[in-house]
Formats: structure tokens, sequence, C-alpha cells
């Protein structure tokens, strides 16, 4: 019966695409490339980055949610959304260790009108917190290949950017209101616009726009997903030899990072305790709580989510100076994001001590009370005392005194408080010059952050169910005074799960080249390097306990704030230096008319990024002289492209080889009640591949077009800590995987389609395919493929009104795009291994389910 839910969001729904070309509708289909990869482009990036490596995606495939779903287009890139808007994975050609978890971007130089969104990221700061696809854009620039290594800063698997609307001779404005509902009837409402034209005759312009969007997003929660937007403008100035251009910009928005979906079943994932796959969520419900000591006391409300805010004032030039070229770009922003949300999500059974001991009691032992904090009823009371039984040999047990709990169970989640903030300063000077058959780039890039981290995480009870309901908790054990495991908001143990802050400033210059060399008639070359040089330097919180009986209110019978982790006054000081060079050749060659071949060999660096200090250093020293080893990525690319009146035709090979990945494991000490990460292992892969689009034009207005690749990564050199639950590493072994399938990386990935346009009307239909991966280096466990129906249909009503529908996913189809391992607090995926499975064939795990439906109907006005 899934028609019914598509009739009713076609009814109730409507969204508007507006072109940003007035002349004509763009392409409306969300997932269709506006220009193939094998068209030979004009300008700068068919120079830069030569045929088969660089794309341009036009106004109308940019994507309504978030910057990565733009990119799932393109071949040779696997995007991962399924923690929603912002926090995406990108994977591009298999070059993926690093870019696994929370650092989605890791190898990908996310830019903004040339510039990266920050020069920086680590784990909860990722550039695409700082750019919202709106219709401010005129289109998107992607080089994928060892080419950017060279060209972007910190992109040697692809640079991506978003280029801004030039501004116009004339008046020109456009106004776009979006509607919407996802399955399940939630709604979204967006609402855009962008102006522009000259001021006087002087060679002045202006252009400014907006996005504001209220969205309940693709799961079921108590609050919006995504609420807020963003404002730019510009200030353009027309000169005798070029352009001068002042843009400032201010974003504001919140988003929800979801943690998850409980499944059963290893062979064929089904969704378990009563969840579903399409709308379910592990997130609790939103409560103001005040947490910290004097001096450190901060607010907390999960229903605020992610806040990222960016104010930013970039100044261009472009200037023709005889017979060279000079563009500048300087860029100063001041950008925050503070984390109010949870993380985990797993079931900690009423029989497991350690639901009791995460309150940071010291033994909370006897009739436990777990109270509903919105009604204030009591739900239960439990003896747990047969809980502690472990201790002595003894099977786990509890005993129902009362009541019930949903799943005999309380959710593990922790009330993740994080504010990062960085005043950065960057610039980028390039001088291009054309000689008879050739073309020459200098370019200096330099960029200084200032970073501050602050981190704090606590512990809070609710039920695990898909509508989670906060516990306040207490023991009630008789002739004794009552203790409370909890405040009345159900937040337990302040501030004791994780404590991290530091002040590091972040120093980065290099020395770019690139010079373009036209052989003969058929064939040309190109060779280009890039120096780097990065600096690190900072100090770093060493954390202790509050030292105060009673915990912060010095109340011995409240045990929820005994263990508030703090700055203990000493510090670890970080100071290295990386210097690496990068360089990347390739040609052309013209073997007939209309059809060409290239190849390109490129060897590119990664140096660490900070999070590598914060994780592999957890509250300790970090020696002096040690030594961080610099990632190698070494790449292979060789193709051929045809274009012809009516088949174009695109095929290339590639082969890309990581070295010295730094890898570790975020792990919880059941014993210890903490959070810590496993010994620094360095590991590396390869992958080899084929992508190929092919486009045919059946008739004028029907065109067929598909693009697909296939690739197979292996790890070269992969071994794993196993702590083995603690922190103790008298028992901790070494496991060599060396020679498994690379996990994450899709062997298969296809899209295919119809275009049609036709006077007033044009549309498309999409099917994309993802295909089977495995979910951790031990190859125990592997994602199932699945396939989605994309529908776009727009029609022209009048030279200035438009109107769109479009709809992601029609068929509501289930897939899952991640795997985080058994479904056990502080687990991840790799500790889902062979004997994991073995032993626990009917254990549930996490899972990170694909978007479900989201149907729009659209509006929008140009003059």
């Amino acid at each position: 019966m899934k028609i019914i839910p598509i009739i009713i969001s076609l009814l109730f729904c409507f969204t508007v695409v507006i072109p940003l070309n007035a002349q004509k509708i763009d392409t409306l289909a969300n997932n269709i490339l506006e220009e193939l990869v094998i068209k030979d482009y004009s300008g700068e990036l068919r120079n830069e980055a030569g045929i088969g490596t660089a794309v341009r995606i036009g106004p109308s495939s940019i994507s309504t949610h978030g910057v990565a779903a733009t990119l799932q287009q393109m071949p040779g890139i696997f995007i991962d959304v399924s923690a929603g808007d912002v926090f995406s994975r990108v994977h591009t050609r298999g070059i993926s260790l690093s870019a696994e978890d929370d650092i989605g971007w890791y190898y990908n130089s996310l830019q903004e009108d040339g510039l990266p969104l920050t020069a920086i990221q680590f784990q909860q700061f990722s550039p695409d917190f700082f750019l919202r696809p709106d219709i401010s854009y005129q289109r998107v620039e992607v080089i994928r290949g060892g080419k950017s290594g060279v060209l972007a800063q910190s992109g040697p698997a692809a640079s991506i950017n978003y280029i801004s609307e030039s501004p116009k001779s004339t008046y020109t404005g456009t106004e776009k209101l979006t509607t919407g509902l996802y399955d399940g009837g939630r709604p979204l409402i967006r609402m855009e616009g962008y102006h522009s034209g000259p001021i006087g005759k002087a060679g002045w312009a202006y252009d400014y726009s907006y996005m504001y969007r209220y969205d309940k997003g693709p799961r079921e929660i108590q609050y919006p997903s995504n609420k807020g937007g963003q404002m730019k403008i510009g200030l353009h100035k027309k000169v005798k030899n070029g352009i001068f251009t002042l843009k400032g910009k201010w974003l504001d928005d919140r988003n929800h990072r979801y943690t998850g979906v409980p499944a059963t079943n290893w062979n064929n994932p089904e969704p378990a305790f009563g969840m579903n796959f399409q709308n379910s969520s592990l997130l609790v419900p939103g409560i103001e709580e005040e947490e910290g000591n004097i001096g450190n006391r901060y607010t907390y409300n999960p229903a605020n989510g992610i806040r990222s805010q960016e104010k930013a004032l970039q100044f261009n030039m472009d200037l023709s100076l005889g017979e060279w070229r000079l563009t500048g770009k300087s860029k100063y922003s001041n950008k925050d994001v503070d984390w109010q949300t949870t993380i985990g999500g797993q079931p900690l059974g009423l029989d497991n001590f350690l639901t009791y001991f995460i309150s940071g009691d010291q033994f909370p032992a006897g009739i436990t009370t777990f109270t509903e904090v919105a009604t204030g009823n009591q739900l239960s009371q439990v003896n747990n005392t047969d809980a502690f039984g472990v201790f002595q040999g003894l099977p786990p047990g509890y005993e129902y005194l009362s009541g019930s709990l949903p799943n005999d169970a309380i959710m593990a989640s922790g009330a993740w408080k994080k504010d990062d903030s960085i005043d950065e300063l960057m610039t980028d000077f390039q001088l291009k010059r054309s000689f008879d058959k050739s073309e020459l780039t200098l370019g200096v890039f330099g960029a200084r952050s200032d970073v501050d981290i602050f981190t704090n995480a606590s512990f809070v009870y609710s039920t695990y169910e898909a509508e989670s309901r906060l516990l306040s908790v207490s023991l009630d054990n008789p002739g004794e005074p009552s203790r409370l495991l909890s405040d009345a908001n159900g937040f337990s143990n302040y501030g004791a799960l994780f404590y991290e802050g530091a002040n590091i400033q972040v120093n980065q210059y290099a020395l770019y080249s690139n010079l373009s060399l036209e052989l003969s008639d058929n064939l040309s070359a190109d060779g280009g390097f890039r120096y780097q040089h990065i600096n690190h330097n900072g100090t770093k919180d060493i954390s202790a306990p509050i030292a105060s009986d009673g915990g912060l209110d010095g109340n011995p019978l409240t045990s929820y704030d005994n263990g508030f982790l703090t700055a203990s006054g000493t510090h670890a000081i970080n100071d290295f230096n990386y210097d690496y060079l990068s360089f990347s050749i390739g040609a052309n060659y013209k073997m007939i008319s209309n059809t060409t071949a290239y190849a390109r060999y490129s060897s590119s660096h990664k140096a660490p990024e900070l999070n590598f200090y914060l994780d592999n250093f957890s509250n300790q020293e970090i020696p002096s002289d040690f030594e961080i080893d610099i990632q190698d990525i070494t790449q292979l690319e060789i193709g051929v492209a045809h274009l012809g009146k009516r088949n174009s035709l695109m095929i290339a090979g590639f082969w890309s080889k990581l070295s010295d990945v730094p890898y570790t494991d975020f792990v919880f000490d059941e014993e210890l009640n903490q959070i810590y990460y496993t010994p620094t292992q360095l590991n590396g892969s390869t992958t080899i591949g084929i992508e190929a689009e092919w486009k045919y034009d059946v008739s004028d207005p029907l065109q067929f077009l598909i693009s697909g690749t296939l690739q197979k990564g292996s790890l070269d050199q992969f071994t794993v800590y196993n702590p083995q639950g603690s922190v103790d590493p008298s028992d901790d072994v070494v496991i060599d995987f060396e020679g498994n399938v690379l996990p994450h990386t899709p062997s298969i990935m296809l899209k295919g389609g119809f275009v049609y346009q036709a006077n007033s009307w044009e549309g498309g239909i999409m099917w994309n395919y993802i295909g089977s991966r495995y979910g951790n280096v031990s190859n125990a466990f592997k994602l199932p493929a699945y396939g989605t129906v994309d529908l776009n249909i727009g029609y022209k009503i009048s030279s200035k009104w438009s109107t769109s529908l479009r709809c992601s996913n029609l068929l509501n189809t289930g897939g899952l795009q991640n795997f985080f391992g058994p479904n056990e607090f502080g687990s991840n995926s790799n500790a889902a291994d062979e004997n994991y499975i073995s032993a626990n064939p009917n254990a549930s795990f996490m899972v990170f389910p694909i978007m479900p439906r989201v149907v729009y109907l659209s509006f929008q006005y140009t003059y």
C-alpha cells in the first residue's frame, strides 16, 4: 500500500524549484548532472583539471538537503548522509580510512568561492557545518582525483567548490518558497531570496540573499530537526582591468545528528525493539538543564541540537596586469559549533550493574525507583541487588517490585555538551599567464586558525523505546535516606563521562605551481606541485574530578554530581611541524575527432588533524619528541572520453593507495566508567576501480543518462588494538586484518534514468543503486545493497513564474548506510568480529538507515 502515502504527500505538500537562469527552467532532476564529466569544458576548470576529473553541477542540481547530498550524483564518490543535514561522510575513490567516523571530509576540500570553509577540521567539527546550499549559488565545481591535492588546500581526494552568483548588470530578483512532507507527515518550510543589480553608473553592483527553514526532519523527534538559515551580501566594483568584491556572510542554523536504529538478524538486518528504519530515532526529549561548578557552568537542552554559527568577511579581486592575471581571495571568519545533543542510544538492561553505577554513586544497590520526568508518575521499582552478583561470580538479575520499563532496560545516552570556536584568517593569491602554447600558474596560500575546544559529557536516564521518555532515578532502601541517582530532569554523573579542553593555534602556508603545455595539435600535458608547511601549537587540559565531599553541592545524598571533571591546572603542550611536497603530472591525447584519452599520476600527503592529539593522548601529556607520520596518498588515473552528437561516453580507471593512516577506537571501560581511545595503529589500503558515464539523446526532448562505479578496496596493512573492554593493558591484543576488503566502500554504485525537456515542461526520473559494503575491517558483517527512485517534474507557468514537484526516495525504500557495531554502550563497529557474531547470533546491533521519502511541490517568482 505504498501508493497511499505518496498520494497523500502529493495532495498536501508543495515545493518550488527556482531556476537561477531566468531564460529557461534548468534541469529539475535533483540527482542528474547538468554537465557530464566528459564534456570538454571551457575556462579554468577544464584547464586545471582535464577531461575526466572535473565536473560542473548546475544550480538545479544543488540539493535542498545538505552539502553532501549534492554530490551523490557523481561517480567515484560514496556519500553517507544518514546522520542528517550535517556531519556527513564523503569517501572518494576508496580514499576513506580517516573519514569513516567523525571526520567525514578528511580527504576532501570543501570550498566556498575558492577558499576552504575552514582550514582545519577535527572530530565533531566539520566544514559542512558552515555551508547551506541555496539559490545564491550559481554552480558547484568538483575536481576529483590527484590534481586536487595540488590545486586545493588539504584535498588529496577531491575539491568541492560552491560558487556564488555573479553580480548582475540589470536588476534581478528571485523569491522561492518550499514546503514539503516527509514520510510520517513531518512538514518543512523553506524561504529563499536572491537579489542583484547595479548601483549608479560607476561600475558598482550589489547582491544579497537569504535562506530560512523550519524542518521537522526525516526522523520522529519532538523538536525541529533543522531550524535557522543564513544571509549573504556582496558589494562589487568593476574597474578598467578587473573587479573587486567584498562579501559578508552570517549563518545561524540548528541541526540534529541521528544516532542510529537498533537491528537484529546479522544476515538480513531488521529493525528491533518496535522501531522502524524509515522514521525512528533514539534522541531524548528536550528539557532545560544547568550543570557545572562555579566558573564552569553551562546550560544544556537536547532540543537545541547542534548550533552552527559563522560570521565571515571575504575580499576578492581579479585583475589583468598586462599579460598576467592576478586573482586574490582573503577571508576572516569567526565560527562556533555548540553541541547540545546526545550520543549513544544503546540499551542497558536492568540486570546490568552499569545501569546503576553509571550514576556515579559508589554502591547503588537495593530498591531503585524510576519516575517519568514529564508526568511525575512512578513507572517502576526494581530490586537490583542481583545485578551486582557478577562480582561474586553469580549470574546477573533483578526483580520488579512494581510496574515495568519498556524492553526491561534504560537507554544509555551521553548528554554531550561541546562548544568549539575558531577565529580564522586565510588568504590565497594566484598569478597566471598564457603563453603561445602553455599556461603557468603560481600560487600562495596562508591560514591562521585559533581554536578553542570544550567538551563535557554527563549521563541521562531515559526509557529505551522509539519515543524515549526522560527518567529521574533514586535509591530508596528501607531505613536509609533516599539517594538521588539523577537530578529531577534525569541527568546523572554530571560532567564525569568525558572532559576536554584545549586552545590550539594552527598556522598553514603553501606554495604551488602548475604548468600546462600544448605539445602538438593532439597532445597536451601538465604538471604541478604544492609545498605545504603546517604548525600545531597550543595547550590541552589535563582533567581531574573535583575535590569536594558530596560533589558540586556538598550533599552526599545527591550522587549525580560527585564526579564532575574539570581542568586540573596542568596542561599538555604540543608544538608540531609538518612539511611535505605533493605533485601531479598528466596528459590528454586527442585520438580521433571528439575522442580524447587522458592519464594522470599524483603523489599527495595529509598531515594529522587536531583530533589526533585529542584522541590519542586523552587526559595525558604529549611527549615533546613524539613523531607523527604524515599520510601518503598515491593515485593513478587513466581514461577515455567521447563526445558525439547523440552519444557521450566517459570511462576512467583509477588506483588509489593510502599509507601510514593512524587508527584508533572509541572504547568504554565499564568498571571505571571511563571513555578512552585505544593506542594508535598505522594502517593502509589500496582501491582499484572503474568509473563510467553515458548520455544518449533518445530524441530532441528526451535523454537517457547512466553513470556508475565498480571498485574493490583492500587493506594492505591493518591492525586493530583490542583492549578487551578495559583500560588495563595486561590482556590487550593486536589483531591483524591485512588482506581484508576495505569496509564502508560499495563495490558497485549505479545511477540511471531519463530527463525530458520540451516547451514549458521538464522533468526526470532516476534510479539509484548502492551495492553491499562490509561494515568493519574484520569483514564479519555486510550492509546489504539498496536502490531508490527519485522523481522530478517542472512546469514554467509564465516568463516569471514556475513550479515543480520533486520526490526523493519515491517508493520509501529502506536501506542502510552505516554500521556502528553491537548495540552496547561504548561499542564500535570492529567489536562485531566473527567470534562475537558466532557467539551472539541473536544480538542486536546499531545501523544507520537512509533517509525516508520526502515530497516537495514548489513555486518561484523571478523578475
